[in-house]
C-alpha cells in the first residue's frame, strides 16, 4: 500500500507542481489576451500605474426592461462588450456630458448583434414612451460582416426584461476562462506558450503577438497582441457584399429612427490590429480590414463616429495605452477620447 501511495505521488507530482505553477502565474483578473492566450503576465503592476479619474463612479444607468416608460435619454447605447463594460466609454461619455447616458442591458440582445436588436426595438414602444435624442449603435470591428449581414426584420423580442437579484453584481462581459480544474490543460498550455512567447512566437491560438515599431503601451516592450480573429476575419471584413450589406443595414436603422425623431449614431470599435497596423511589424504581410474606410468615404444621414480618428491622434501626440496592453479593450484613455469625440460630433 505504502509502495502504491509513493508511485501514486510520484506520478502525480510533476503535474501538481505544474498546476501550482500555472495557478500562480495565471491570473483570472488579467487581460483578456493573456487569459485567453494562457501566458505569463510579464508586466503584472500594469494596470496599478494607469489612472482612471473616475474610478468607482458610475455616471450611467443599464435599461433592463424595454417597456421602461418617461425617460428622457441623450445618449442611448446598443452595443457588445465595449459598451458594456463599466469602466469603458460610456462612464466616461455620462461623466462628461451635459445629459443621460443609458445602455441597453446586454443580456437583452438579440444574437449577440447589436444591429439586429436596435431594429427589433424600432418595432416596439421604447421609442415612443421615451425621449431620446440620440442612439448610438456600437460594434466591434471583427463582426461587423457577420452582423450586418444578419438583420432579420421580422425577428421580435422574446426577452423583453431581465430580472436581476438584489445582491447580483453586473457581469464583466470581458472573455472567461477557468482556473480551478485539476488537471487543467493551462498546466501544459501556460509554460509552452510562455516559452514561446520569450522565444519571439506571433501565433499562440486565439491570441497573435505582434512587434511594433514604437512603444504604444506604459509597458518596456514594442509590441502588440491581438485576437486572432482581428486577422482571420479580415477576408469578409473587405468582401465587397459584406461591406454593402453593412451599409444597408445602418441606413435602414436611420430610417427606422428618423421616423421616431431619434438620431442614430454608428460607434465601430476597431479591432486592436486595425487600429496599430501602420505600427506593426509582422513577419509576413498582412492585409489591411477596409470596412471602416469604406463607410467613411459613403454618404449617409447617419453620424459616423470612428475613433480611428482619436486613435491616430493619439500616436501622433506620443500617448500610450488607447487600448489596453493586455486587453482588447480600450484602456481609461481611450474611451475618455472616444465618449469626446462622440460629444463632440453630435454637437
Amino acid at each position: 500500500m505504502k509502495k502504491f501511495i509513493f508511485k501514486t505521488t510520484l506520478f502525480l507530482s510533476p503535474f501538481i507542481v505544474l498546476q501550482l505553477v500555472a495557478l500562480f502565474l495565471y491570473n483570472t483578473q488579467n487581460g483578456d489576451l493573456v487569459r485567453v492566450g494562457q501566458m505569463f503576465e510579464r508586466f503584472p503592476s500594469y494596470r496599478e500605474n494607469l489612472n482612471n479619474e473616475i474610478a468607482n463612479q458610475t455616471h450611467f444607468e443599464v435599461i433592463d426592461d424595454i417597456n421602461v416608460k418617461g425617460k428622457t435619454i441623450k445618449y442611448f447605447l446598443v452595443g457588445d462588450s465595449f459598451t458594456n463594460d463599466k469602466n469603458g466609454y460610456k462612464n466616461f461619455l455620462g461623466y462628461l456630458s451635459d445629459g443621460q447616458v443609458s445602455s441597453l442591458n446586454i443580456n437583452l440582445l438579440i444574437n449577440d448583434n447589436p444591429f439586429q436588436t436596435l431594429y427589433s426595438l424600432t418595432k416596439t414602444d421604447f421609442f415612443k414612451n421615451n425621449k431620446i435624442e440620440f442612439v448610438i449603435v456600437e460594434s466591434v470591428e471583427r463582426y461587423l460582416a457577420y452582423r450586418g449581414n444578419n438583420v432579420d426584420k421580422n425577428l421580435e423580442f422574446t426577452k423583453t426584461k431581465i430580472e436581476l437579484p438584489i445582491s447580483e453584481s453586473r457581469t464583466d462581459y470581458h472573455f472567461q476562462l477557468t482556473d480551478k480544474e485539476f488537471p487543467n490543460k493551462s498546466i501544459f498550455t501556460l509554460p509552452y506558450n510562455t516559452f514561446r512567447y520569450f522565444n519571439g512566437a506571433e501565433d499562440f491560438g486565439q491570441v497573435y503577438r505582434f512587434d511594433s515599431s514604437e512603444k504604444m503601451f506604459s509597458v518596456d516592450k514594442n509590441e502588440v497582441f491581438c485576437y486572432f480573429e482581428d486577422v482571420d476575419l479580415i477576408p469578409d471584413l473587405n468582401w465587397p457584399n459584406n461591406i454593402q450589406n453593412l451599409k444597408n443595414a445602418l441606413n435602414e436603422l436611420q430610417i427606422e429612427l428618423e421616423k421616431q425623431n431619434v438620431k442614430l449614431v454608428f460607434l465601430p470599435a476597431p479591432n486592436k490590429f486595425t487600429a496599430y497596423y501602420d505600427q506593426i511589424v509582422a513577419k509576413t504581410p498582412i492585409e489591411k480590414s477596409v470596412i471602416l474606410e469604406e463607410i467613411e468615404n459613403t454618404p449617409k444621414k447617419y453620424i459616423y463616429v470612428n475613433p480611428i480618428k482619436s486613435i491616430n491622434e493619439f500616436i501622433k501626440n506620443g500617448k500610450k495605452d488607447f487600448y489596453f496592453y493586455d486587453d482588447t479593450h480600450w484602456g481609461f484613455s481611450g474611451s475618455k477620447a472616444v465618449a469626446e469625440q462622440i460629444i463632440l460630433e453630435t454637437k
